[in-house]
């Protein structure tokens, strides 16, 4: 199974990728690096990841097509989260990155059986949260581990 959910990332790595090359006209003016399976966005860097508490946005359901507006609109909920406190006080202590996936469905599924084909398979609960698949769960702790191990400053951890 953990074989199956590797091959599975590295084909949506694959087509992320052709995905992301083919989209990057017309893309907002943002610092891109590509050291990870997919590409990351800085939205904010105020000093080293060692130093400072490092948030990282997934935007899943997005489609290549939507790169544009997954961009903006991570920047808008930056901006209204940083407009709040304690993080208004606190705005300089953070540095935040935005990992663009290219998923194959746009939006996220309604019901855990029914998951859309986004990379981390996010449905929404019915409730007032959304969750993910098992395989969804994994793929992003994998994420995780690939940008503190390729893409942040020496000693940067993700803030869990």
């Amino acid at each position: 199974m953990l074989a199956n959910a590797v091959h599975a990332v590295e084909h949506i790595a694959e087509d992320a990728a052709a995905a992301n090359a083919a989209a990057q006209t017309n893309a907002p003016d943002i610092n891109v690096k590509q050291n990870t399976t997919f590409p990351v966005h800085v939205i904010q860097k105020t000093g080293s990841d060692a130093d400072k508490q490092v948030l990282v946005f997934t935007a899943d359901g997005f489609t290549a097509s939507e790169r544009n507006k997954m961009i903006t609109e991570v920047k808008k909920r930056v901006d209204y989260m940083m407009s709040f406190e304690p993080f208004k006080s606190y705005a300089n202590e953070f540095n935040i990155y935005l990992v663009e996936t290219a998923s194959e469905e746009s939006g996220v599924g309604v019901h855990p059986n029914f998951p859309k084909k986004t990379v981390f398979q996010v449905v929404w609960s019915g409730q007032r949260y959304a969750d993910m698949t098992p395989d969804g769960k994994q793929r992003l702790k994998n994420l995780k581990r690939d940008i503190e191990n390729n893409f942040l400053d020496a000693g940067g951890k993700v803030t869990t």
